[in-house]
């Protein structure tokens, strides 16, 4: 059992007169080729964003984060997922902010080797300032999400990789209220809303050292206003991403991920204890931009070992591991309250 402290220098260039609430992070959701890696692994990381501690053996495993990222609010993020048998596993992911917190359920069954099902159903409370007619109000929202994700896989040593189908729905109310235009303070009517989508993935693998990965959806997110009009549409969301082993240590990542108001590009490069990387995010509209860049190197704790990179990346499985996928938020639940003031309110 070895513990490893990581240290990640990160410079944040931000574009004219645009400050992003929060650089999201790309590179967290790129694909991923399995590395061998011992069967029990604790780990403790610091960065300027935050402390992460973790236990992962191959069974189960559980992590905790205390974070502050640039420009949002400090949050306390849990994590707990175990293989219930061979081809069931059940997570955990909790997440707190002052403002805001969030469960999400995930469970995965592979009913064959070749095809997984993954199931996740979050609960999200939010209490945000809206500003109606009469003067900003705090509101709290309730939102109830769920996911359904099928995948089929084929053989290693085919291009074929996997293709799957992603279903999603999201649904909010305001909480303590009723369907009134005018509430006793004064303040006017709050529209929640609901969201739906789905999106088609493939993947390939031109060799046993790299992997392919795209994503072509459309989501549809609607809020009804108190005339009975409801001022949603359907969206575009486009995803691509790449994995390369160049050598047995060094690795490339790469993704791009897309939709009506915002475009996010994110290159990563690993070789043995060093990471580097840069993202940009884009907004459309504007055309204001932020960019990071990031570099990091881990120093093992305790007993001192040489870590060697003798052993080649094997995808010798299909499935991405369970313990990850049951832990991870999937991104495609909408990360805040659907809620907005109803303009249509005199």
């Amino acid at each position: 059992m070895y513990l490893r402290l990581r240290f990640l220098l990160l410079a944040t260039l931000l574009g004219p007169c645009h400050v992003w609430a929060e650089q999201s992070d790309i590179g967290a959701t790129l694909p991923d080729l399995p590395l061998p890696r011992s069967a029990k692994v604790t780990r403790f990381e610091a960065n300027p964003a935050g402390v992460t501690l973790g236990y992962a053996d191959t069974d189960m495993g559980w992590g905790a984060m205390a974070s502050r990222p640039a420009g949002t609010d400090p949050a306390l993020q849990l994590t707990y997922g175990s293989l219930l048998s061979e081809d069931l596993g059940a997570g955990l992911h909790v997440k707190v902010r002052p403002r805001q917190s969030e469960v999400v359920l995930n469970g995965i069954y592979d009913p064959a080797k070749d095809l997984r099902l993954h199931l996740a159903v979050g609960q999200l409370r939010s209490s945000n300032t809206y500003q109606f007619v009469y003067g900003d109000y705090a509101k709290s929202v309730a939102q109830s999400s769920y996911m359904l994700d099928v995948r089929k896989y084929w053989a290693p040593g085919s291009l074929l990789r996997d293709f799957g189908a992603s279903a999603y729905q999201a649904g909010s109310h305001e909480r303590g209220a009723e369907e009134i235009l005018l509430h006793a303070d004064g303040t006017g009517r709050l529209a929640t809303g609901t969201q739906q989508g789905y999106m088609l993935n493939l993947s390939l693998a031109p060799t046993s050292h790299s992997k392919l990965d795209f994503g072509q959806g459309i989501d549809r997110t609607e809020y009804v206003m108190a005339d009975g009009a409801g001022n949603g549409a359907g969206n575009a969301v486009r995803q691509a991403s790449f994995t390369q082993y160049l050598d047995d240590c060094l690795q490339v990542r790469g993704g791009y991920r897309g939709n009506p108001w915002t475009d996010e590009v994110q290159l990563d490069m690993t070789r043995g204890s060093w990471q580097v990387g840069v993202s940009r995010q884009t907004a459309r509209e504007s055309g204001d931009s932020a960019i990071a860049l990031k570099m990091g190197y881990s120093i093992p704790l305790g007993r001192s070992r040489t870590v060697k990179c003798s052993s080649k990346p094997k995808n010798s499985t299909a499935f991405a591991p369970v313990f990850k996928a049951v832990t991870a938020r999937p991104d495609k639940l909408p990360a805040v309250g659907l809620a907005q003031v109803d303009n249509t309110v005199p």
